[in-house]
């Protein structure tokens, strides 16, 4: 009669350590998936702040999204952001778009996560805002909320996993991740398992996917 209960509690043991295993997986690459998210919307914001300043940049809020930019660029976050606050408010519509990406980017990045994701939740919910930004929105919401993410994010994230959505692999690496998190190994090793296989998955989610499967594999 010992057996099984023996046999019992080297299950149970083994099963605490998967899931510190997860849980130091997470810590590892969690963080990197929100650096790399943060990244992102830097980027698109800069991006698409100077190309709506090059073609329109003799309007007013043109100019002041040039000039809240180069306060980022410099490194001045507390007048960068006071300045992307007025435009976020005043501005003609696709700038104040940009500023609010931009600001809820500084945002995250001086750990005001909870702040930073409800511009993003605000801004994915903007009928006026063209889809592709309403979804990279939700997926910056949904990176910054993984540890609190309900089954309505979850359900919207999934929404974006299809094919021919071009945020379709973040939402799928996030959904993979949250699933390690709570330690769905089998869900996650699947999602992780597609993405290292999917020759359109970006070249270091790719790797960063192939890595997390082999570790997740039992």
């Amino acid at each position: 009669m010992a057996e099984p209960n023996e046999s019992g509690i080297f299950r149970e043991i083994d099963e605490e350590i998967r899931q510190e295993h997860y849980a130091k997986l997470w810590k590892k690459y969690g963080n990197m998936v929100i650096g790399a998210a943060a990244l992102v919307v830097l980027g698109v914001a800069g991006f698409q702040g100077w190309k709506s300043y090059d073609m329109g940049r003799k309007t007013e809020s043109g100019t002041e999204l040039a000039a809240a930019m180069r306060l980022v660029n410099d490194g001045k976050t507390d007048a960068a952001r006071a300045a992307l606050d007025v435009l976020a408010k005043t501005g003609r519509a696709g700038h104040a778009a940009i500023a609010q990406f931009q600001n809820a980017a500084l945002l995250a990045e001086t750990g005001r996560a909870d702040d930073a994701a409800k511009i993003y939740s605000s801004l994915s919910n903007d009928g006026g805002l063209d889809q592709v930004y309403r979804d990279l929105a939700l997926v910056l919401e949904a990176t910054l909320r993984i540890d609190s993410m309900d089954g309505t994010l979850e359900n919207r994230l999934l929404t974006l996993s299809g094919e021919g959505n071009p945020w379709r692999h973040s939402a799928r690496e996030l959904l993979a991740l949250k699933a390690m998190q709570t330690g769905d190994r089998e869900k996650a090793l699947g999602l992780f398992e597609a993405l290292s296989q999917d020759p359109s998955t970006p070249a270091g989610m790719r790797q960063r996917a192939g890595d997390l499967a082999q570790m997740l594999k039992p």
